[in-house]
């Protein structure tokens, strides 16, 4: 079953209030305390992100005080795939997406905690042009 009927939607009202995401979601922000590499590539894929709408050069603080408010939704989007078993009541899950995600692949894989997570997975597929 691949759970194509809308009894299977969750909205984020709902996933804000649900204990696997809550749970998942202090794990992450713990894990962005204690290891360096974990909070290196989660502000890297932030900030990566984040320049892209900006024009010019931004000093390094003014860098770093922006990415630390906006790496919590990159927290919240991790949070929500690892719980998503739970949420949606699956035994595996497939991330799927537009390019690699480095820092998702790294948490998945354990390399920031030893968990290696084999209900998850990621497929990345690339967007072309219509030729016409």
């Amino acid at each position: 079953d691949a759970g194509g009927d809308a009894s299977n939607l969750v909205f984020w009202d709902d996933v804000y209030e649900h204990q696997a995401f809550i749970r998942e979601l202090d794990f992450l922000k713990a894990l962005m305390k204690e290891n360096k590499e974990f909070y290196f590539d989660a502000m890297s894929a932030t900030w990566s992100h984040l320049k892209l709408g900006f024009k010019g050069n931004i000093a390094e603080e003014e860098q770093v005080r922006i990415t630390l408010i906006a790496v919590s939704y990159l927290l919240e989007e991790l949070a929500l795939v690892l719980a998503a078993p739970e949420i949606y009541q699956r035994q595996e899950v497939v991330y799927l997406y537009c390019k690699d995600w480095p820092v998702y692949r790294a948490l998945i894989e354990g390399k920031y905690d030893g968990n290696v997570r084999k209900s998850h997975s990621m497929l990345t597929f690339n967007v072309m042009a219509d030729p016409d």
